[in-house]
């Protein structure tokens, strides 16, 4: 990436995210929002986050650009859920070190040019007021005993995987955001990772997240098994 004009000040923040980003699937997406994570980092004051639609052959895909939160998934896939959109799959990135996300957000349906042109400032306006969305019927949403088996586990030191299935064919939007919800409300954990996909005539979803305490996982799965 330095013969695309960056210092290496420049990169060492891009590679904060780490080498999955720099050097896999979506390195050229990453491209395009670049010198707004560079800003961020360089920069306290600036907090404009920066969303915009990729086409990517014949995927829309919603990439997100801004510093990270606690919450930050919950906002994003609740705005996307509540303009009628759904999810295919969904690639979180975040630094550490410098506080900052880099999403990118397959949508699993064309809707119409208005709606789909208008999504990116309604998400730049979510983060910014942070604006939560509720998982509930009318956003798309359901609850983690529809008809699913989920788990939680270890993922990495300090690190989760919450993992759920569906039985059949689901939406994976509606999960998604149902999912990041409870690890953001209940769990009072934050989201850095996301992977969801389907196969086999079933939705997958893994949510990589933390959590507080030092007795968090079993708390988690005493919580879920409430749900």
């Amino acid at each position: 990436m330095l013969d695309s004009g960056f210092s290496e000040e420049d990169m060492e923040i891009l590679q904060s995210f780490g080498p999955n980003l720099i050097s896999g699937a979506y390195r050229r997406h990453a491209l395009r929002f670049a010198s707004r994570l560079i800003q961020l980092a360089q920069d306290p004051a600036c907090n404009e986050p920066k969303a915009a639609i990729i086409r990517d052959g014949g995927s829309l895909i919603l990439g997100v650009a801004c510093r990270d939160f606690r919450g930050l998934a919950s906002i994003i896939t609740g705005v996307i859920l509540a303009e009628g959109f759904d999810l295919a799959q969904a690639h979180l990135f975040s630094s550490a070190r410098y506080s900052l996300a880099l999403d990118f957000l397959h949508l699993g349906n064309h809707p119409a040019p208005d709606a789909l042109a208008s999504l990116p400032a309604r998400v730049e306006e979510a983060i910014a007021q942070r604006t939560f969305l509720p998982a509930d019927a009318s956003h798309g949403g359901l609850s983690l005993d529809d008809d699913g088996e989920y788990s939680i586990d270890v993922w990495r030191p300090g690190l989760f995987c919450l993992r759920y299935m569906t039985r059949d064919h689901k939406p994976a939007g509606a999960i998604i955001h149902a999912l990041v919800q409870t690890v953001y409300r209940d769990l009072h954990g934050n989201v850095h990772a996301l992977k969801a996909n389907t196969a086999r005539g079933k939705t997958f979803v893994s949510v990589y997240h933390s959590m507080p305490g030092e007795e968090a996982l079993e708390q988690a799965r005493k919580v879920l098994a409430r749900q």
